[in-house]
């Protein structure tokens, strides 16, 4: 059985496949994430228009059957391009790592207005340039929570010190200052930078307290690698687009 749906969706993945057509890993506004083949959209006769363009907003028609996971997109009408994530190396990694994540931990066919609007929302805050780690962290504990992965960071669990906190234990899930982290056990080493973005991800950030580009970046790249460790503990994941995203980091922080 065939059916025919419309909804609006972010491309979060394109990969060439045969001669003319992509594979595609779309989130549907209605359907969450979609695997879909969209077959001759690399032949020239397409107009740009219709053009399909990774990290694109826009209205789709597809088809799904009951009998495979792959789907097929039948029309695909820009909204939004975000051709902005093109200027900055750094936004453009986060943004594919950010709709590698979306994409594996969300629950196929099934509605995701929240993490829609989050994407729309992580996504227009990238195009503006190298975003601040308040503003990733707030975006990644926000999708965690959406799916129902809690976190404890705005203290220490132990002894409710403030930031910044020196360790994020795997098993307790939560933020520890240097005294109440036990001998041998497994945590990661927050950056003080990236601890206070973390503790304070839900507030409003105070711009008296920004650091300079290269302690920004020193802070992405920390919390680039607590969430993708973070990501893959918890839902099981290798993450293919976290290597990439470290090297960028890396690079632009050796050049600051």
């Amino acid at each position: 059985m065939t059916e025919r749906f419309r909804t609006r969706a972010y491309i979060l993945d394109a990969r060439e496949y045969r001669e003319s057509s992509l594979l595609l890993g779309i989130l549907a506004e209605q359907l969450g994430p979609v695997r879909l083949v969209a077959r001759g959209v690399r032949s020239p006769k397409k107009t740009s228009e219709r053009a399909i363009d990774l990290f694109a907003r826009g209205e789709c028609v597809l088809s799904l059957r009951t009998s495979s996971d792959l789907g097929t997109l039948i029309l695909w009408e820009n909204e939004e391009l975000h051709t902005g994530l093109r200027r900055s190396l750094v936004s453009y990694a986060f943004a594919a790592f950010w709709g590698e994540v979306v994409l594996a931990i969300l629950p196929s066919h099934e509605p995701a207005k929240e993490v829609f609007e989050l994407t729309g929302a992580f996504l227009g805050q990238l195009e503006l340039g190298i975003p601040t780690a308040h503003c990733v962290a707030y975006h990644f504990l926000r999708l965690l929570a959406a799916e129902g992965f809690e976190v404890l960071v705005e203290r220490c669990v132990s002894c409710g010190a403030k930031p910044p906190l020196a360790y994020f234990s795997w098993e307790r899930l939560a933020s520890l200052c240097a005294k109440c982290i036990n001998s041998g056990e497994p945590a990661f080493p927050l950056e003080p930078h990236a601890s206070f973005a973390l503790a304070e991800a839900f507030e409003i950030p105070k711009p008296e307290k920004r650091p300079n580009q290269n302690t920004q970046l020193h802070a992405l790249l920390s919390l680039a690698v607590f969430f993708e460790e973070l990501i893959s503990r918890v839902c099981d994941l290798r993450l293919r687009t976290a290597p990439f995203l470290r090297d960028v980091l890396a690079k632009q922080s050796s050049e600051e």
